[in-house]
């Protein structure tokens, strides 16, 4: 039989075949190392290839992070989940029946606002306060009652989330995700939400292509602190597949929380997604017998995907730096195939 890391070379590979500029996999049973592929290229420009431990805009992924950091907080004691959020949104519409538990569980009402093409963005090097996307989301699209049987994704929580958090704690996210998740588990390779320093070194260049216009490189087109907390983190799939592991099996919130995180999920659909469900800050994606844990994220340049199977105990996570604003265009679809075909290969 042809070893794990052959055949997922091959389906990496693939992958770029279909036209994926670069793909990187990492997957890992248990506590055994990583088997790990990479096909395609950093930076088209120069033709460099790219490496199995390079670094991509990880985009709502980010989220995962935000949310852990949430819930270690009302484990201390410090938030309620039922606490209503007009407390740090005063004046919104519906702030006041709108919870914490409502914005990790999407069921908030909060406005839908969500950006994918490139010309919806704000400039590069725009100097805005990182709260800046909650303000926008308000006047563009509108907010309604919570419904707590209805799940629709609003990209807006995790500012929120991010908001919460600086005011319960008195310092910046990044301080609080470095400390808390990143320095414990030894992800070394991750910046933090709020990282205000230079780009990680071995960042691969991110490309976009919209229907039949030429590829462009759009690697740092959209500012980090307009996407903040809803996704200007970076990572390695390494580090992703370590990261959803621990956030699914007790290494980073209680073992009774963590069974809540896993278990507590109502439908949530996403266009052109596998996404089947939705919790506490984690999503549900769904193939065949097959349901997995962890988060999907896309931003101009990078999609991306990390997941758990609390089953087989096996951990994937797949990124990519090709992004297209169609959600069927196999920039952005594929990502998932690649993950599903890697669960599939164990």
């Amino acid at each position: 039989m042809t070893s794990l890391p052959n055949r997922l070379q091959t389906r990496v590979d693939a992958a770029i075949a279909k036209g994926v500029v670069g793909c990187a996999v990492a997957h890992r049973k248990g506590d055994a190392p990583a088997s790990f592929a990479v096909a395609g290229l950093a930076n088209l420009e120069t033709k460099t290839p790219l490496a199995v431990d390079a670094q991509f805009r990880i985009a709502s992924i980010t989220k995962t992070f935000v949310c852990a950091v949430l819930l270690q907080l009302y484990e201390e004691g410090k938030v309620s989940l039922d606490t209503t959020i007009d407390r740090w949104l005063p004046g919104k519409p519906f702030a006041d029946q709108a919870t914490v538990d409502d914005i990790l569980m999407q069921t908030g009402g909060l406005p839908v606002y969500s950006l994918y093409r490139l010309e919806d963005y704000p400039p590069t090097g725009s100097h805005l306060p990182d709260t800046i996307f909650i303000d926008h989301a308000y006047k563009r699209t509108p907010p309604r009652a919570p419904d707590r049987s209805r799940y629709e994704y609003a990209n807006v929580g995790s500012r929120v989330i991010g908001k919460i958090i600086q005011d319960l704690t008195g310092t910046p996210l990044a301080i609080q995700i470095q400390n808390r998740l990143l320095k414990p588990l030894g992800l070394a390779d991750t910046l933090p939400s709020g990282w205000k320093g230079a780009p990680p070194p071995r960042l691969a260049r991110g490309y976009y292509i919209d229907s039949d216009a030429p590829m462009i490189e759009v690697t740092h087109r959209v500012p980090p602190s307009y996407i903040w907390s809803g996704g200007d983190m970076y990572s390695t799939v390494a580090d992703l597949a370590t990261w959803v592991r621990a956030l699914c099996t007790g290494k980073v919130l209680s073992s009774a929380l963590t069974e809540t995180v896993r278990t507590r999920l109502i439908p949530g659909p996403l266009a052109g997604s596998t996404m089947s469900h939705h919790g506490l800050g984690i999503m549900a994606f769904t193939q065949n017998s097959r349901r997995v844990l962890g988060y999907r994220g896309s931003t101009p340049g990078f999609v991306g995907i990390a997941a758990y199977d609390p089953i087989a105990d096996v951990a994937v996570a797949v990124q990519a730096n090709s992004f297209s604003p169609d959600a069927e265009s196999i920039h952005r679809s594929e990502v998932e195939h690649v993950l599903f075909d890697a669960f599939d290969l164990a």
